[in-house]
């Protein structure tokens, strides 16, 4: 269950707060109005995907959603929404839209994404999600590049370049953006596998 907190901590969010935060010119939130209703539906969705209560955020958990994840998830939806818009001027079938994000180790892109695919799908979208760290060698195959390179201090463990198995992520977007119907295999990693080691979960 969401914690809840004494009212007196409750933060009161604006659209020009809102405006205000970093990420809102980029994600495009400074031409127009912003349906505030909507803003805040999406906002107490996003906290509760948090395990907080909507109605007592302190400023620090505001921020965190009214100027970060929104901020985003806008930009994610009109991206959807433009490429499709694209497609269909063009006379193309409709077609999944992939979009990345790249951010320094341990800066939340995990937690970012859960709350996205999660309020995605609440709001009707078909999402799934693919860390690069899925793509990671598999224990066996990892073994082999330690022991090919046995000299290489970089390629003693996952996580540097050469320990990724490229042509399954290459396949795996390939299959997901030209998804026709029917199952996609998404690898997933299981970290903790032989000691900590990892290996990819099992299909």
């Amino acid at each position: 269950m969401p914690r809840t907190r004494p009212s007196s901590f409750m933060f009161q969010v604006t659209e020009n707060w809102i405006r205000e935060g970093p990420v809102a010119s980029r994600a495009g939130l400074l031409a127009g109005s912003l349906d505030m209703q909507d803003c805040e539906r999406l906002g107490s969705l996003m906290a509760q995907e948090l395990q907080l209560d909507p109605r007592g955020l302190q400023e620090k958990e505001a921020v965190r959603i009214y100027h970060y994840y929104l901020p985003v998830y806008l930009w994610v939806q009109r991206q959807i929404a433009e490429l499709g818009a694209v497609r269909a001027e063009a006379g193309l079938p409709k077609r999944a839209v992939a979009i990345g994000f790249s951010a320094p180790q341990g800066t939340g892109k995990t937690t970012l994404l859960g709350v996205l695919e999660a309020v995605l799908r609440h709001e009707g979208r078909r999402v799934v999600s693919l860390s690069i760290d899925d793509l990671y060698l598999t224990h066996e195959a990892q073994q082999a590049v330690s022991e090919q390179y046995r000299d290489n201090p970089l390629l003693q463990g996952r996580g540097n370049a050469g320990t990724h198995d490229v042509p399954l992520g290459v396949r795996t977007l390939r299959q997901l953006v030209h998804w026709e119907g029917g199952p996609v295999k998404v690898p997933r990693y299981n970290k903790s596998a032989f000691g900590g080691k990892g290996d990819r979960h099992p299909e």
